[in-house]
């Protein structure tokens, strides 16, 4: 960011220290922030409401409040003494944006899914009852993809869903200029996630089988809350989990510095919970399984942050009084609801093991996309090719072909499915804006902070749950989990900053 400061000796102060001289009371947030705060809590928090995002409309809007979010975040601002408690600047925000490396990571991966789609080496042909893929020319030393049906799935779809995740990051980093931006948008989004999980429990309690009552599933579904496939909302639920439990803690741990008498710190972590709760009953095992290990992870995180802090901070009773609370409350849902069904569900995997009908499937599905994977790791087949190119591979495993019949959109495996359509570039591209946000939360000693660590390690569980399923094939999952660690890198910036670290 830059902004006009007047001529002197001195050098002129960034924009933290601007603040810094109003920040013994609170400062209000500028109008534009406001405006840009409001519009991604709305954006963010309609992605999971929308079906999960799965359906054309949705992702097109998605796209479409993502670049009006964009086109705020980077609108100039001229900050009075009013917003500053100081002198008064403006603020340019491209040169941060320009010195973002996501941003341009990200840049070059959408051109180059851009031009797999100009360049395609395969064309769907169909007729009323087949469909076929037919061999057409291309320019072999370019990317390449699939010309595709835009309502079925292609590169052109991939690209809106992924410039949706770019330009809300983007916005993210290089709008929020307050730490109190990034705390209501987690806040908005912790809300959102447990009203979303009161719905899926009054599903659970008076569902009708129709996803929120009125949006008949697609055929052989299994829908949970807002979304057609349970495994996506348990996934989504537990990051929202994730993020709860870090306000709580956060809440908590600032209560005791500032001898607080109350805060939202109980209400936060009992949400948390709750949402974690919702996550089991959502009946994915593999997300049920990731939500118990991350509470122990997490709890194992904070006994350690803890320790590292003066003894005698803060007192027990609050926690253990949350815990009976919860315990109870926990008690009173476990007999409501569908517990007999969870344990059935659980018992019959534990029994079955790997022999369980679709732990087959899904072995030889991932066998097959490994088989794929080898044959094309190094260009790719294409985003959004998938579903389209598999067949040649799955149909060397009978069992689950069954001679065409059986349509597999995803092999279960996104950890295959993205670099068999982004080849090596484009897993090198992703690998490089990951690793950029990566290093400004070690440079920022994002190890060091509660609500970083519980955030960092929800985001870490759904990269664990993409082993074994395909989340980031959800729209709603995988723009709201691009967007965390940048507003977490954002935080830590901020905080570090004010604090002079």
């Amino acid at each position: 960011m830059t902004s006009t400061w007047p001529a002197g000796g001195n050098q002129p102060p960034s924009l933290v220290e601007k603040f810094r001289a109003g920040s013994q009371q609170r400062l209000p947030l500028h109008p534009a922030e406001k405006k840009l705060l409001g519009l991604l809590i709305a954006h963010l928090c309609l992605l999971p409401w929308a079906i999960g995002t799965m359906y054309i409309w949705t992702q097109i809007a998605s796209l479409v409040l993502a670049v009006a979010g964009f086109a705020l975040a980077l609108w100039p601002r001229a900050y009075t003494s009013r917003f500053t408690g100081g002198p008064e600047f403006k603020m340019t925000p491209w040169p941060k944006l320009l010195r973002f490396p996501l941003f341009w990571f990200g840049l070059v991966l959408l051109l180059y899914i851009a031009i797999q789609g100009l360049n395609p080496s395969w064309r769907y042909e169909s007729t009323p009852t087949h469909w076929w893929l037919r061999r057409v020319k291309h320019l072999a030393w370019l990317p390449s993809g699939m010309e595709t049906p835009f309502a079925r799935f292609n590169a052109w779809r991939a690209l809106i869903i992924y410039s949706s995740a770019w330009l809300v990051a983007c916005s993210v980093w290089v709008g929020l200029t307050r730490r109190l931006s990034v705390q209501y948008l987690l806040m908005g989004l912790a809300i959102n996630g447990c009203v979303l999980a009161i719905i899926a429990a009054a599903q659970r309690f008076a569902g009708n089988g129709k996803i929120l009552w009125f949006v008949t599933p697609p055929p052989n579904s299994m829908g949970f809350a807002s979304f057609i496939y349970k495994n996506h909302a348990a996934a989504y639920l537990g990051l929202m989990a994730a993020v709860a439990l870090a306000l709580a803690y956060w809440y908590y741990d600032r209560g005791v510095r500032r001898l607080q008498k109350s805060n939202p710190a109980g209400l936060f972590a009992f949400m948390g919970l709750f949402v974690a709760l919702m996550v089991i009953f959502s009946f994915s095992r593999a997300a049920a399984v990731l939500i118990l290990v991350y509470l122990v992870a997490a709890g194992g995180a904070l006994f350690l942050l803890r320790r590292q802090q003066a003894p005698g901070t803060g007192s027990p009773v609050v926690a253990v009084t949350l815990l009976l609370v919860f315990a109870g409350f926990a008690y009173v849902a476990l007999q409501s609801f569908e517990i007999n069904e969870v344990m059935r569900r659980f018992d019959e995997f534990a029994e079955e093991g790997t022999k369980a009908p679709s732990v087959v499937d899904r072995e030889m599905a991932r066998s097959a996309g490994e088989d794929m994977l080898a044959a094309n790791w190094l260009a790719g087949t294409g985003a959004g090719s998938f579903r389209f190119y598999f067949p040649e591979y799955v149909k060397k495993y009978p069992l689950i072909y069954d001679g065409g019949k059986s349509f597999w959109e995803h092999t279960h495996c996104d950890w295959l499915e993205i670099p068999i359509e982004l080849g090596l570039g484009g897993v090198l591209l992703l690998l490089g804006g990951a690793g950029s946000v990566g290093l400004s939360l070690f440079r920022n000693y994002a190890w060091t902070s509660p609500l970083s660590v519980l955030i960092l390690l929800g985001c870490a569980m759904t990269l664990a749950h993409a082993w074994v399923d395909f989340p980031f094939q959800c729209p709603a999952i995988l723009i709201t989990w691009t967007t965390l660690p940048v507003g977490v890198a954002r935080w830590l910036e901020l905080e570090n900053q004010t604090e002079g670290r």
